[in-house]
C-alpha cells in the first residue's frame, strides 16, 4: 500500500462517520478540510489578523534573538580562541563573539517576530551602528572613568532595541 493511501486511510478513520466528501469536504488553499460545515475565514483575512505585531512583541523577539545570538556568538568565539596562550585570552574571544552574536541576533529576532516585513539590511545596519556607538562610548568611559561602564552598556542596549524596532516598523511592507 503506498504511503499516501495509508495516510488518507488513517485520516478517514480518525474522522469517523463524517467523511462524505461529496457533501462535507471544503477546499481552502489547495487543501481539503473534512467537516467544513463551520465557517472558514478567507485566507487573506486570516493573514492580516495573524500579521499584526505590536512593538512589545518585536522588543521581546529582539531580546530573545540578542540573548540567543550572544550565547551562540560567545561559544563560537570561545572555540575560535581556544588555541591562544594567555590568562584571559579565551575570555576575550568569548566577549568578541558574544558582541557580534548579539549585534546580529537582535535584529534577526525583531525581523522574524515582525514576519519579515521590514528591511532586514537596514535593521541590521541600525544594530551595527548602535553597537559601534556603544563600543566607542564604553572605550571613552573606561579611559576617563566618568560614568560606570555598566550604565553605558545598558543605555546603548536599550537604544539598540529601540532603533531596530523603529527601523523594522518604518520599513514594513504592507500586507497583501
Amino acid at each position: 500500500m503506498p504511503v499516501g493511501s495509508l495516510v488518507l486511510l488513517l485520516v478517514a478513520m480518525a474522522a469517523g462517520p463524517r467523511v462524505t466528501c461529496a457533501q462535507d469536504c471544503g477546499r481552502l488553499n489547495g487543501l481539503y478540510w473534512i467537516g467544513s460545515d463551520r465557517r472558514v475565514e478567507p485566507p487573506a483575512a486570516q493573514e492580516v489578523d495573524s500579521l499584526r505585531v505590536s512593538d512589545g512583541d518585536m522588543i521581546a523577539g529582539g531580546l530573545l534573538g540578542g540573548v540567543l545570538g550572544g550565547i551562540a556568538g560567545g561559544l563560537i568565539g570561545l572555540a575560535a580562541w581556544s588555541g591562544c596562550q594567555g590568562e584571559l585570552c579565551q575570555l576575550e574571544g568569548m566577549a568578541v563573539g558574544a558582541l557580534v552574536g548579539e549585534v546580529v541576533g537582535l535584529p534577526i529576532g525583531v525581523h522574524l517576530r515582525d514576519h519579515r516585513r521590514g528591511s532586514f539590511p537596514l535593521v541590521l545596519a541600525g544594530s551595527v551602528v548602535t553597537a559601534a556607538g556603544a563600543v566607542a562610548a564604553a572605550h571613552f568611559v573606561v579611559d576617563n572613568a566618568a560614568v560606570p561602564g555598566v550604565a553605558v552598556v545598558m543605555t546603548f542596549a536599550l537604544l539598540q532595541v529601540g532603533v531596530t524596532v523603529q527601523i523594522e516598523r518604518r520599513t514594513r511592507r504592507p500586507v497583501r
